[in-house]
């Protein structure tokens, strides 16, 4: 969040970076006790007014405050409606609707572009359809920085109302407008009729010439690689040729996107071709893209490239190729060499992804042995590989195995056998899962379980998923039970519905809204909203900068050891002050020390910081769950965010790393630093690296005279 208005310069610069290298910090050369490789963080002006607490504490609420808030957004002070106006964004829609859009539609007319940004982008984060005809009205802003946050929330709303002014933005002279069109495409249906018709119009980015005009002007490596992007996610057809002829560029984003684009289009054999030239790439990010690619254009005249990517330097190309060797549709005799020297490779993650692909070709006779041993093994990563392994062997012979795996101490590694146990679907499997869900004593587990059922839904469950509702407590119950809430309405009938119906007095809010949409569905009709719901608890007030914490000059700098080496975040205390509060309460009390990254998933994240080492767990300082706190920021490579359910106030002490630029979580996940030391460590880390501890960084002395840094600009 933002004390004062930015200028349109620097508001551009804050949504997209003047190049694909992430920045250094400012670096204050003249402080004798500075160290010279010792990164320091942006300077910052954290908000001061008596109203940003008021504003803090209703956020918190998520309530108006009988109208506070828009209260607030009419008052002289430009920076307090700004703040106002950001805060009326975290509102759920559901429960407050039209007054706050109202509100929110009325400050797009204020005076003061900062608050107009604010409003805007609040007003994209809701997703109301109703202000779709007020954005259209304000769609030429006289400031740059505003259209695009306009014109973000316009592909926010939805395609239908705003089609042709988001279309039109492609022209807009403005190059952060541009790029905010070009992103919100890939939000768009890419099976509607006129798919055809926006690919089309996105190609136009890459060869403004194809317009009929006259200008000479080229796109920037910005506009190049998020075109890519897009096309990508959209899996358009009219986007091969652009991918063909930007899979060899120099600049790695447009290389990587352009892979990715190839990948998932049908095969042709000039695009297989061109993935396997990028199978070795010398950037692991664009390999690993390129044998996912080749894994799914199934030619048998690129094997010798997925074996080639087994002796790739990077563990994540290995791990891939491992892999797609299981899914890739061949003579399982050519696969089982190659797999079989997978499994003597240094990285276990890429030894477990062996194993699983051998049993997914079905080398059932020599595999069992290899994965009795890895059953036994002390490593976690490999006894996952084996538990997902066992998923494609159904036999009584493996049964004992899979058996000894639910009852692992890992909860990763048991989660995972769970999984497997739904993979098999016999009853004896699934009568396993029915007493995981309620006589498990761990409510993760159980709702492993659940998950592990989706599939085989029937009315045998539902007693066992309303016992488990009624005795799950912690940090997982909430999760549980909604799921727990849409499992019966799969089921149907009337033992469904009383599930439902209590389901609506459950005390956590999204709990209550699942149960009030399936309920609905259930009975046809909007009976279910009928039922008065519990109040919320009043939480703990948010921390408050000079109360809770020291005004800070600069952004905090925290340093996390690990396995593999030290990676150093810089913290957006301005966009983000719970979250870089309770990261830094939780470092402070030793919360990080010996936790594993449980979770990476090559070319997009590594995850950690889960206390249960299985993502289904991780409360914040207080024992309680983060407010989301979206804010204009970009996730880049090296981005820090906060994981979450379907429930968007759902964080804690998770964290993930971007591997790379990732658009589509922009708006949708609570951003709250940047990795600015370290970029080698975060391409090494592997599922089961550990972090060793992490260590907020002292300030450095003030230095003399006056110090810019990059701030928001990043």
């Amino acid at each position: 969040m933002r004390a004062s208005p930015l200028t349109a310069a620097a508001a551009l610069l804050a949504l997209w970076p003047a190049s694909c290298k992430t920045p250094e910090p400012f670096v204050p050369t003249e402080d004798p006790n500075f160290v010279a490789d010792q990164p320091v963080g942006t300077p910052i002006a954290l908000p001061s007014r008596a109203e940003f607490a008021e504003i803090a504490r209703l956020v918190e609420l998520r309530t108006t405050g009988d109208g506070r808030l828009m209260e607030l957004l009419t008052t002289s002070d430009a920076p307090v409606r700004a703040k106002a106006a950001e805060a009326l964004g975290r509102l759920p829609l559901l429960q407050e609707g039209d007054p706050i859009t109202e509100a929110l539609c009325l400050a797009l007319e204020d005076p003061d572009p900062a608050v107009r940004r604010s409003a805007a982008f609040s007003i994209g984060i809701r997703g109301d359809e109703s202000a779709s005809g007020v954005l259209a009205r304000h769609w030429h802003d006289p400031d740059p920085s505003v259209r695009a946050e306009i014109v973000g929330a316009g592909a926010r709303i939805g395609e239908k109302p705003l089609k042709e002014d988001l279309l039109r933005s492609l022209q807009d002279p403005d190059t952060g407008v541009r790029l905010e069109a070009v992103a919100g495409m890939a939000l768009w249906d890419p099976d509607a009729r006129d798919a055809g018709r926006i690919d089309s119009e996105l190609l136009t980015m890459l060869d403004p010439r194809s317009r009929g005009g006259t200008s000479s002007r080229g796109p920037s490596p910005e506009e190049i690689w998020l075109t890519l992007y897009s096309l990508a996610r959209r899996e358009a057809p009219r986007g091969r040729g652009a991918f063909l002829e930007h899979i060899d560029d120099v600049e790695v984003h447009s290389r990587l996107f352009a892979t990715r684009g190839l990948a998932r289009l049908d095969p042709q054999p000039g695009a297989t071709r061109a993935l396997e030239r990028r199978a070795g790439d010398t950037d692991w990010r664009v390999a690993v893209e390129a044998v996912l690619g080749l894994a799914a254009h199934q030619d048998p005249a690129s094997l010798p490239f997925l074996e080639a990517a087994l002796r790739h330097p990077s563990a994540h190309v290995r791990r891939v190729a491992a892999e797609s060797f299981g899914g890739f549709d061949t003579d399982p005799r050519k696969a089982l060499d190659p797999l079989l020297r997978a499994e003597s490779d240094r990285s276990t993650a890429v030894r477990a992804a062996a194993l699983e692909s051998r049993a997914r070709l079905g080398d059932n006779a020599s595999v069992l042995e290899p994965l009795r041993e890895a059953v036994e093994n002390h490593d976690e990563t490999l006894r996952m590989g084996a538990a997902a392994a066992l998923g494609f062997l159904p036999s009584e012979e493996a049964r004992p195995l899979l058996e000894r795996l639910v009852n692992d101490e890992s909860h990763l590694v048991a989660g995972r056998a769970l999984e497997s146990l739904g993979a098999w679907g016999d009853e004896t499997s699934l009568a396993r899962l029915r007493f995981e869900l309620d006589g498990q004593p761990d409510v993760g587990r159980r709702l492993a379980a659940l998950l592990a059922l989706k599939d085989h839904a029937s009315e045998q469950d539902l007693p066992h998923l309303e016992r488990a509702i009624a005795s799950s407590a912690g940090d997982v119950a909430a999760e549980l039970a909604w799921n727990a809430m849409e499992h019966a309405a799969s089921v149907g009938g009337n033992q469904a519905r009383a599930i439902l119906e209590r389901g609506l007095r459950y005390l956590h809010p999204h709990v209550r809204q699942v149960a009030s949409e399936q309920l609905a569905s259930l009975l046809g009709s909007t009976e279910a909203s009928a039922v008065d719901a519990p109040p919320s608890v009043d939480p703990v007030l948010p921390p408050l900068p000079g109360v809770d914490f020291p005004e800070w000059t600069r952004n905090p700098l925290v340093e996390v050891r690990t396995s593999r080496g030290i990676m150093v975040f810089e913290l957006y205390a301005e966009n983000a002050p719970v979250h870089v509060y309770n990261f830094l309460q939780l470092v402070e009390r030793g919360t990080y020390n010996d936790l594993t990254f449980h979770r990476v998933v090559p070319d997009f994240v590594i995850q950690g910081g889960d206390p249960r080492g299985d993502g289904n767990g991780g409360l914040d300082w207080r024992g309680q769950s983060l407010r989301a706190e979206f804010s204009r920021r970009k996730f880049l490579r090296g981005s820090l965010g906060m994981p979450r359910s379907e429930y968007l106030d759902s964080g804690g002490s998770q964290i993930f790393v971007t591997h790379r630029p990732t658009p589509h979580l922009d708006g949708r996940y609570t951003l709250f630093g940047q990795l600015v030391r370290g970029f080698e460590v975060l391409d090494m880390i592997e599922p089961g690296d550990r972090i060793i501890s992490a260590e907020k960084l002292p300030e450095p002395r003030p230095t003399v005279g006056p110090r810019t840094g990059l701030g928001a600009a990043r």
